[in-house]
């Protein structure tokens, strides 16, 4: 069984919901403690599925989708833990998909602390509200199995781990990563400009590569 197999339809249903409405889906996006204080990295929890949409002002508007087949815990406290994990991790909404129907007063109660609750059919008919097709699978994310091969690929080499943990859990609930990327865009512009002032199409690529890395560390000394 893959990495991903557990509540693996719930979660297939959630992906397939974020890809009918245009916004991009991250499978099971570690939690971690807000600081480290032990030897240990300290994981709180994970969130099934994490969609992330990009807004017209430029902002981002993330959504937790939180999968349950068993049937531990009621709606109403299944959406109050939910509640909770959407506030510590700076998220806008949720949806909580549970096994068996969820009692109508409880789902009413939930839209107050913006936690949608699903049983299966249910998510079902609101996904077929943004297209008629769902949840078909007409997409290379809408199947777990697709998942677990890129997950595999990561695990067959291990200089990739880190990149897998950044862009799979660190990127996805960072704030300030995106300030850092941004800026990095506007460094990248005016070095774009200073550096077509000195590249000639005809000079020899060692010539350029030099001249590029005195530029970069500000001179023959510093490089």
């Amino acid at each position: 069984m893959g990495k991903y197999d557990k509540d693996r339809f719930q979660k297939e249903l959630a992906i397939r919901y974020c890809l009918a409405r245009g916004v991009v889906p991250f499978l099971e996006v570690v939690v971690r403690s807000i600081a480290d204080l032990s030897d240990s990295v300290e994981i709180l929890t994970d969130l099934d599925v994490l969609g992330i949409e990009t807004l017209g002002d430029g902002g981002l508007r993330r959504t937790i989708f939180d999968c349950k087949t068993t049937i531990k815990m009621s709606s109403i406290n299944r959406a109050f833990w939910a509640a909770g994990v959407k506030e510590y991790t700076g998220c806008n909404e949720a949806y909580v998909l549970v096994k068996g129907k969820a009692v109508h007063n409880h789902r009413i109660s939930a839209l107050a602390i913006d936690v949608d609750l699903h049983d299966e059919q249910s998510f079902k008919d609101l996904g077929r509200t943004f297209d008629q097709a769902f949840p078909a699978d007409d997409c290379y994310q809408a199947a777990i199995v697709r998942w677990n091969a890129v997950f595999d690929c990561y695990a067959k080499n291990g200089w990739a781990e880190n990149l897998f943990d950044l862009s799979r859990n660190v990127v996805p609930l960072s704030r300030a990563f995106f300030d850092v990327l941004a800026s990095a865009f506007v460094l990248w512009a005016a070095m774009g400009r200073d550096i077509r002032r000195f590249y000639e199409p005809s000079m020899e690529k060692a010539v350029f590569e030099t001249g590029l890395r005195y530029y970069l560390w500000g001179g023959k000394e510093s490089l």
